[in-house]
């Protein structure tokens, strides 16, 4: 499958989570986001990778399985993002603009004393 096949599959499903013809389950224990769709579950998670010298994990790539693609996409890539934009869709509350937010305080907070 080519990138722009998987590209488009992750189209759909934020849009069809748009539309709410997709229900998603927030994280399980193990991070996973879940939706039921035609029997099968459709998954996907952020994987965090730790440095031995340093506290903490950052997150690094998300993990994404349904049937017919399982597939890696390293944050700062179009797959990457698509599933940030399907989060958005999905958890508004929780994920729709919440780093960029940020980020404009604090220039607004720093470079306009």
């Amino acid at each position: 499958m080519k990138h722009e096949d998987r590209h488009e599959i992750l189209q759909r499903l934020i849009d069809a989570t748009q539309a709410g013809k997709l229900v998603w389950q927030d994280e399980d224990e193990h991070g996973w986001h879940t939706a039921k769709l035609g029997g099968s579950e459709i998954i996907f998670r952020q994987l965090f990778f730790e440095a031995t010298n340093q506290i903490g994990a950052d997150p690094a790539m998300f993990e994404f399985i349904m049937p017919g693609m399982s597939a890696k996409f390293a944050l700062g890539t179009k797959g990457a993002d698509l599933l940030f934009q399907l989060l958005g869709a999905a958890f508004p509350e929780k994920w729709l603009s919440r780093e960029t937010d940020y980020a404009a305080r604090f220039l607004d907070e720093n470079l306009n004393p």
